[in-house]
Parts: structure tokens; sequence; C-alpha cells
């Protein structure tokens, strides 16, 4: 791959206004780009590297995870066109008279255009599909709002609403601190009756403290509690908003959006949610102890005490989550539960003094599986002496002892079909 150096040019294909990108390296050429008037974008043998940018793989180059991609075996093909968003490639030029009587020859008014805005290589493809519907687009284009001219969601406002805007843009044409304005920015200056110098000083401060809120919300926290506190505030603000809608609050009511106290606002709503979300692992850890209890309930009697260490299988999701915690392992994460469900094998605890020394992992047939300590710790497995206790322990179950509930059942059910008969 190679960056390259990259041409325009403007041509008519298949009756459709069109640019072409050609890239060129050394003495190889190639067409790699196309922004068609229809709103279309095609790219072939173009890749975007972390360290190059956008580049270019001629056919027959060999091509592979480097730079420069030489040391691959795989050679470059002549991809097939494949729509793609508009990339940031080509020449960025002035339109040629050519290129500009192509276009008058398809477009014959589009020649007021061509005189009032400065049209490139680069924009005339979004401005062109855009005039084509809205050819008014051209009075915003030669007072120069191209961002709002260029917006799509601009003309998906109501004709009441972009005429606000069209309004406010001939107020403030004058006006040497408005350079092209989005449409974001016009939005916000009309819906809270603000200056375009208060907006410009509510934008810095957003940008200065890394955290954007909409306006009312920064305007709430700078007369509240000063402008100095915002960069402390706003974040807090940020995430109470979000606890706010986990706890179903409407934001909507200004009582949880303007709390007279933020920071009590925000503790008070912090601790709904995890109570709502205790209640919900407990719903959680319910469903996994019921799920777990059958298969639990046949092996509590191998449980024993060796040594001052408690070898002990349980369902109880509140003793799992603690030797997870404590270990620092992964058995709840990673749903090891569904092993004794399945009757796979069985996750044993190893305690002494009610304090977790390590976990065990055991399966039907008797053969240890993990055995882990503490995860984080320098050396993660238990010592020899908890090792051998532990398989001695496995010695001591029955062979197949997953199966054993099973059997019963099936004892039992031959017993009662004897009993009939």
């Amino acid at each position: 791959m190679h960056r390259v150096n990259y041409y325009d040019s403007i041509v008519v294909q298949d009756g459709l206004i069109t640019r072409l990108v050609t890239a060129e390296w050394k003495d190889l050429q190639m067409i790699v780009y196309k922004e068609i008037e229809d709103n279309t974008q095609l790219v072939r043998n173009v890749y975007l590297s972390s360290v190059g940018g956008y580049m270019v793989a001629f056919p027959g180059e060999r091509i592979g995870s480097g730079y420069y991609s030489y040391w691959g075996d795989q050679k470059e093909v002549l991809q097939d066109w494949r729509e793609t968003a508009r990339l940031p490639i080509g020449q960025y030029r002035s339109l040629l008279p050519e290129e500009q009587e192509i276009i008058i020859n398809k477009y014959p008014a589009f020649k007021y255009v061509l005189k009032k805005v400065h049209v490139t290589t680069d924009n005339l493809m979004q401005i062109l599909t855009i005039w084509k519907e809205h050819p008014d687009v051209e009075l915003l284009l030669q007072d120069g709002y191209s961002n709002i001219a260029l917006d799509k969601r601009f003309y998906k406002l109501t004709e009441k609403k972009r005429k606000e805007v069209c309004k406010w843009l001939m107020k403030n044409s004058k006006t040497q601190e408005v350079d092209n304005p989005n449409l974001n920015s016009v939005q916000t200056l009309l819906k809270y009756g603000i200056d375009y110098e208060t907006y410009i000083h509510y934008c810095n401060m957003c940008a200065y403290n890394c955290c954007i809120v909409p306006y009312d919300v920064y305007e709430y926290i700078c007369k509240k509690y000063g402008a100095k506190k915002y960069g402390e505030l706003a974040p807090i603000y940020k995430d109470y908003k979000n606890l706010c809608k986990q706890a179903g609050h409407r934001m909507s009511d200004k009582y949880w959006k303007f709390p007279s106290d933020l920071v009590k606002a925000h503790a008070k709503v912090l601790g709904e949610v995890n109570e709502i979300n205790r209640l919900k692992e407990m719903a959680v850890a319910k469903e996994w102890e019921s799920k777990m209890l059958p298969g639990v309930k046949q092996l509590e009697q191998y449980n024993k005490t060796v040594n001052g260490y408690h070898i002990f299988i349980t369902e109880n999701m509140t003793e799992w989550n603690r030797q997870a915690d404590v270990l620092h392992q992964c058995i709840v994460r990673c749903k090891y539960m569904n092993g004794i469900i399945d009757r796979k094998y069985v996750i044993v605890f190893i305690q002494k003094n009610n304090i977790p020394v390590a976990t065990a992992q055991v399966y039907s047939d008797k053969k240890l599986g993990q055995l882990y300590a503490d995860e984080q710790a320098g050396n993660i497995y238990p010592s020899n002496s908890v090792k051998k206790m532990v398989l001695k322990w496995i010695d001591t179950l029955p062979n197949n002892f997953l199966q054993e509930e099973k059997k019963i059942s099936c004892r039992n059910i031959k017993s009662r079909v004897n009993l009939k008969l």
C-alpha cells in the first residue's frame, strides 16, 4: 500500500454528474473513488492505516499487515466497486471551465450557484444533491452559511422553524462574531433566547472542562453555584441525569431536572438505583439457587471439615459472590453455576475460619479440573497441603457421583413399577 497523489475530475457517467478521484504512485494510476450526484459514493483498493491515513494498494502488489505491506504472500487484485460514506480523499480544487460547462449543460439553472458560490471538487456533490431538491439553498450559500446549507437536518425542519433560522442569520449576518455557525448553535440560540457572545462563552466553558451539558443545565449550575463550580458539578449532573433515567424519574419535570441541591439529589437517586439493582440481583440469585438446588442437595452429604478446613458445595449465591470477591475469581461472572445445573462438574469451596482459601472444579469422573487460590496473588495456586487434602476428599466421592440422584430416581421408578405389578 502507498500514500499516493490524488487527482480529481468531473465527468458524466451513465447520465449522472460524477466526481472521479484517481490515485497516482510512480507510473501507476487507478480510479479509486467516485462521488455521484444521486448521493452515492463508491470506493475500491483503498485502505485506512492508523499510521499513513488513506492508502492505496494497486493490483499485483503484495499486501499484508505492515506499513508498506511488502512482506505478505497475498497479492492485491482490482476490487469491485463498493458503497461507502464520503471519504476525505482527493485534490479539493476549483472547478475547471469545462467541468462547469458539463454541469450547466445538464442543469442550466445551476449557473447562478456557480456565479455566487465557490464550488470545488470537494463540495460539488453535496451542493448539487441538495440544490436539486431545494434550489433556494443558493441564498444561504452566497451569504457564507454553508454549514447550515449543507446540513440535511435543516430541510427536515418545519417551514416555520427554517424561517426562524434564516431570520436569525439575516439579523446577525453583519456581525463579525457570527462566522458560518452550524445548525445546532443557531437552534440553541433560538431555543434559549441568548445572544451569540453568551453562546460562545457557554461553548468555551464546556470545552475547557471537557463536559458538555444542555444550555439550560449550564445556566442552572452557574446561577445556583457559580461559574467556578461548573467543572466540578457538570460531571455530577450528567451522572445524576443517567441515574434518574434508571430510577424512572422524568427529567422533563423541573423538580428532577433542576434539584434544589444537586449533590444531595445525586446521592438520593444513587441510593434508589443501588436498591433497584440489589433487588434485581436478589431475583437473579434466587433463580440460580433454585436451578442449582437439585444437584447440590444430593452432594451436601459430602461436605466435610478436615484439619480446620471446610470443604463444601453450596447453591447459596451470597457465598458464591463472597468466594469470587475474596479470591478475585470469575466463577460467577463466567457462570460456572451452569456446570452444576448440567451435572458436568461441581464447584467446591475450601475455607478456613470462614475465610475463602481456594476453589476447586471436580468433574463427574472425579477428575480435578481447576484449583486456584487468590488469582491476584503472586502464586495463584493453593499450598501442596491444601491440594493433597482436596485430592483425598475427591477420593471419598463415589464413582459417577454427579449422576447419583438420577440413578436413585430410576431405582425409585422401577420399584414403583414392580409394586404395581
